[in-house]
């Protein structure tokens, strides 16, 4: 596994993250080497926690796929001026894929959330970096369309 696939499976922190943990869990300068044990913990918990990993690539391969075929759609419709009939017959094209898709990404989605609300009762900080780690690795993949 090199090192870019690694950091695939440990949670994005950036300053905006590390900013939003300062402030909903209260740590100030003052409190700068227990704010980076608390980080270094959650990290390394999120990395160790194979359901996490398993379930978050998949929703992301599934809001991936989602936004490949709303991108198409787009590409086909949008060339100019498309009679009604072949408008209904692309959507019809990949509506089957694109529910399939869709189903996917919930069951995905629910299952995060059940682990994010599990992990909230013990480890608060820690639920937090995983919520963001989500939100920033669906914003990324999908950047351009509300998913599901």
């Amino acid at each position: 596994m090199s090192d870019l696939e690694g950091e695939e499976n440990n949670p994005t922190c950036d300053l905006s993250c590390e900013a939003e943990l300062r402030a909903q869990f209260g740590f100030g300068p003052e409190h700068e080497a227990e704010f980076r044990n608390q980080l270094m913990l959650a990290r390394y918990e999120i990395s160790d926690d194979r359901v996490w990993s398993t379930t978050l690539q998949d929703a992301l391969q599934e809001a991936s796929g989602y936004c490949g075929i709303k991108r198409q759609i787009e590409k086909i419709v949008g060339k100019g001026v498309v009679s009604e009939y072949i408008r209904n017959d692309v959507h019809s094209r990949f509506a089957d894929r694109e529910g399939k898709l869709i189903s996917q990404y919930r069951n995905s989605a629910g299952l995060l959330t059940q682990r994010i609300q599990a992990v909230q009762r013990f480890a608060p900080f820690r639920a937090t970096v995983m919520q963001y780690q989500w939100n920033e690795a669906t914003a990324r993949v999908c950047p351009d369309y509300t998913l599901p």
